[in-house]
């Protein structure tokens, strides 16, 4: 009796130890089911993610632009020039040379005869005119002491070469207010077609400004092809003055 007694025990441990055994293996294929559930998901969910951030064609396009341009640091253009507002409408040649922040630029009449050079060395700006010589720390300010003429030089350094601002054609809103721009609609290829300038919080004597780049034109400078400006028109948004540039020549 004791014999048959420690069988039924020993075959019920057993028994027990199948039960178990079967319920961990059953756990266990539950386990392994969730974390290919998970693991799957999780692979799904980085792969959206991946594509819904990478770059559309349009703006790889823009980024492709963006780097090509903020290379282009030293340049030079030839055209002409008009300044058209309510009292006046004067024209004048231009020829515009770059070098980093520093430029200088001469206007001359239909005739040939200089109306001025301007050279700002990044810090001072000299205005040569009339056999006089004139400084300021602010290249526009220097212009609109002598001439009334409101010009946004600090930026049209940029915005004459087809960018919004000094990292070339960027569109986000933190650029936009490092840059002082608004707004900005492109052509299909990524140029910018329009502009519209922003005053910085508590600039003193800004006005807004609407860019309008009306044609382009391949020019190959230092063996590289660049997409800049051949006509350009600048709106002063507070006073309805027009800044009208046409380059005929880019070089360096």
């Amino acid at each position: 009796m004791l014999f048959i007694a420690k069988m039924h025990l020993h075959q019920g441990k057993a028994s027990i130890l199948r039960m178990l055994n079967k319920q961990f293996r059953s756990f266990n294929c539950v386990i392994k089911r969730q974390f290919k559930t998970t693991t799957l998901l999780f692979l799904i969910s980085c792969l959206l993610v991946a594509c819904s951030t990478k770059p559309t064609l349009e703006q790889q396009a823009v980024i492709s632009l963006n780097q090509n341009l903020a290379q282009l640091t030293h340049w030079k253009l030839s055209g002409k020039i008009a300044w058209i507002s309510a009292t006046e409408r004067k024209s004048a040649y231009i020829n515009w040379q770059q070098q980093g922040e520093a430029f200088s630029f001469s206007v001359t009449n239909i005739l040939g005869i200089s109306g001025g050079t301007m050279i700002f060395d990044g810090e001072k700006a000299t205005l040569k005119a009339d056999g006089e010589q004139y400084t300021d720390p602010s290249p526009a300010q220097l212009v609109y002491r002598l001439t009334g003429w409101d010009l946004p030089l600090s930026d049209l350094q940029y915005w004459i070469k087809g960018a919004s601002g000094e990292s070339g054609r960027f569109n986000t809103k933190q650029q936009a207010q490092l840059n002082t721009v608004s707004s900005i609609v492109r052509y299909d290829n990524g140029l910018i077609k329009q502009l519209v300038s922003q005053c910085k919080p508590r600039q003193v004597s800004c006005s807004p400004w609407q860019i309008d780049y009306q044609a382009y034109k391949n020019s190959v400078i230092n063996g590289v092809s660049y997409q800049l400006p051949s006509a350009i028109t600048l709106r002063n948004l507070s006073s309805n003055a027009m800044v009208k540039i046409k380059v005929s020549k880019w070089s360096v």
